[in-house]
């Protein structure tokens, strides 16, 4: 598998109505000598997807959030083990795995894209 290719900005779905809840930003790994890489997490923020720039812009972001976003600049980790589905989008297996990255998006949703005219 390709990490970078398979995974990282896959649309990631969860909830009852399978709700959108932002792309995979990052892949959390684990490493020891002699065997093979084990994939543990996928995260979504934007702090992580800044990190994949720069790391100065990383902390420029989760500045900006720790001030401005509901989830004070925290990082939404979903175990790999909570994704029932692999393909086009992630599909999450219950719905308590998806309520800290529905967060941010019915917040962002609520306060920014609703008052966009037309949206």
């Amino acid at each position: 598998m390709d990490v970078r290719r398979d995974l990282l900005d896959m649309p990631l779905v969860g909830g009852q109505d399978e709700e959108p809840m932002g792309r995979v930003d990052g892949v959390v790994a684990s490493y020891a000598a002699g065997r093979p890489l084990r994939l543990l997490y996928v995260e979504l923020g934007g702090s992580t997807l800044a990190r994949r720039i720069h790391p100065r812009c990383e902390r420029w972001i989760r500045a900006l959030a720790r001030r401005l976003s509901p989830s004070r600049g925290r990082v939404s980790r979903v175990r790999l083990s909570a994704i029932q589905t692999f393909g086009k989008q992630l599909h999450l297996k219950d719905e308590q795995t998806a309520w800290p990255a529905l967060t941010w998006e019915r917040w962002l949703r609520h306060k920014i894209v609703e008052r966009i005219p037309g949206s």
